[in-house]
């Protein structure tokens, strides 16, 4: 057998990174429709090698591929964490891994993608809704890397007396967050929207019926 035939170590698979979820997805090697010549793969979940798109779009569907790329997930943002971490903050080499993770940068890092982009930026953010004049906005607490932040909703509020209606503001200062950022705008704009909407339709009937009352 000439050098020419040898047969070539298959491709390493490996999943990619999708900044939208923030989560490690699994991605076919080759676009769709693709004709040219194809190259082995090796999955290192267990060791299954395809070479088509068929063969790997029923092998990312076994229980054992989808548990290997939980895992993959989780282990290689720890791994690149503490790295970022070692290299970024003059951390040692030597520091055992339980110092670094306790440390308020690497918790920081931790954070969801919605309450990193809060963090990084001084003014917060604010969300509005589909719905004109009621809003929602997020401004982290400043030093402060463990998600507590400071909430400001907007809403619109029939004044009867003026028959106009006027932007209010409430705040909540310093409340802890983590997580719970898409969840706290959800419910912001899901519930108490139409909570507010349908106060301020009974003040609008009340003050209308006392005018014709009078």
């Amino acid at each position: 057998m000439t050098e020419n035939q040898l047969i070539a170590e298959p491709i390493k698979y490996e999943p990619y990174f999708n900044p939208d979820t923030n989560q490690y997805n699994d991605k076919c090697p080759w676009k769709k429709h693709f004709r040219g010549t194809r190259k082995e793969y090796k999955c290192p979940c267990n060791s299954f090698m395809f070479i088509t798109t068929q063969q790997f779009n029923q092998h990312i569907k076994r229980g054992v591929h989808k548990k290997w790329l939980a895992n993959y997930d989780k282990e290689t943002k720890e791994k690149l964490k503490v790295e970022m971490l070692k290299k970024d903050q003059g951390f040692a080499i030597n520091v055992p891994v339980a110092i670094i993770k306790n440390s308020e940068l690497y918790k920081a890092q931790t954070m969801d993608y919605s309450t990193q982009a809060i963090t990084a930026y001084p003014g917060g953010r604010l969300y509005e809704s589909s719905e004109p004049g009621y809003a929602i906005s997020f401004k982290s607490v400043s030093g402060n890397n463990q998600g507590l932040m400071n909430v400001t909703t907007y809403f619109p509020v029939y004044n009867p007396v003026t028959g106009e209606t006027d932007i209010q503001e409430t705040t909540v200062d310093k409340t802890i967050m983590g997580r719970r950022i898409k969840e706290y705008r959800n419910h912001f704009f899901n519930v108490k929207v139409p909570e507010l909407q349908h106060q301020n339709a009974s003040r609008y009937q009340q003050a209308k019926s006392q005018t014709v009352i009078k």
